[in-house]
C-alpha cells in the first residue's frame, strides 16, 4: 500500500509539473505573439514629413522670410559675424505625420525613432523622438515634433552666407523654392519582452506617407 501511494504521489507531482510547463510555454507563446501582433501594427503604421516649423539660425527667427533679403540690418550684423566663425547653428521641430490606420484596431506603441536627416540628398545629423509615442487607431494622422539641430555651415558653408540663408528660408521659411527632406529612420517599438527595432531603415519623405 505504501509503495502504491508513492506510485500516486509520484505520478501527481509529474503531472503538475507537466501541467506547469505547459502553462509557462503557453505564456511564452503568446507573447511571442502579442510581440508578433505589435510589430505587424507598426508595420501598418505610415509616416510622412509635414513641415518645418520654428525654424531659427543663431537664434534668429527665419520662419516668415523668402530670402537673405528679407532680414533686418541688425540680424544680418550677427549673421555675418556668425559666418564669419565658421558655424551657422540651426533649430527647428520638424514636422512628422504618423498614421495608425483605423482598420488594425490595435494601438501601436513607438518607443524611439533614431534617424538622419538627409537635406536635398545630403545627409546631416541624427534626430530621434524626445518621448515615447501611443499612436491608436485612426484614419487621421498623429502629428509628432521631432526636434532638429543642425550646424547649416558644417554640411553647406560653401554656398555662402546668403545661399545658407536662403536654404533655411526654404525648409522652414516662406521661400517658393523647392527642398527635399528625408527623414532615414528606424522605428523601435515596446514588447512586453523589451524593445524590438525594424530590421531596416524608412525613407520618410514628404511626398506621401511610407
Amino acid at each position: 500500500m505504501q509503495h502504491l501511494h508513492a506510485v500516486r504521489t509520484h505520478s501527481t507531482s509529474l503531472i503538475r509539473r507537466f501541467t506547469l510547463s505547459v502553462a509557462c510555454i503557453s505564456l511564452l507563446m503568446l507573447s511571442s505573439c502579442t510581440q508578433l501582433q505589435q510589430m505587424v501594427n507598426l508595420a501598418k503604421c505610415q509616416f510622412k514629413l509635414e513641415n518645418a516649423a520654428d525654424f531659427r539660425v543663431s537664434g534668429i527667427d527665419v520662419s516668415r522670410i523668402r530670402s537673405y533679403s528679407d532680414i533686418g540690418l541688425m540680424d544680418a550684423a550677427k549673421l555675418v559675424y556668425q559666418f564669419s566663425q565658421k558655424s551657422m547653428p540651426a533649430t527647428f521641430n520638424l514636422k512628422m505625420a504618423v498614421r495608425n490606420p483605423k482598420a488594425n484596431g490595435q494601438t501601436a506603441s513607438l518607443l524611439k525613432l533614431d534617424g538622419k536627416l538627409f537635406i536635398n540628398g545630403t545627409e546631416t545629423v541624427m534626430v530621434s523622438n524626445p518621448a515615447a509615442i501611443s499612436i491608436p487607431p485612426s484614419d487621421v494622422p498623429l502629428m509628432v515634433d521631432l526636434p532638429v539641430s543642425v550646424d547649416l555651415y558644417k554640411f553647406f558653408g560653401e554656398r555662402g552666407l546668403q545661399g545658407l540663408i536662403n536654404l533655411a528660408a526654404q525648409i522652414g521659411g516662406l521661400s517658393a523654392e523647392p527642398t527635399t527632406l528625408t527623414l532615414r529612420a528606424r522605428p523601435t517599438i515596446d514588447t512586453p519582452i523589451g524593445p524590438v527595432a525594424y530590421p531596416n531603415d524608412i525613407d520618410i519623405i514628404s511626398t506621401e506617407f511610407r
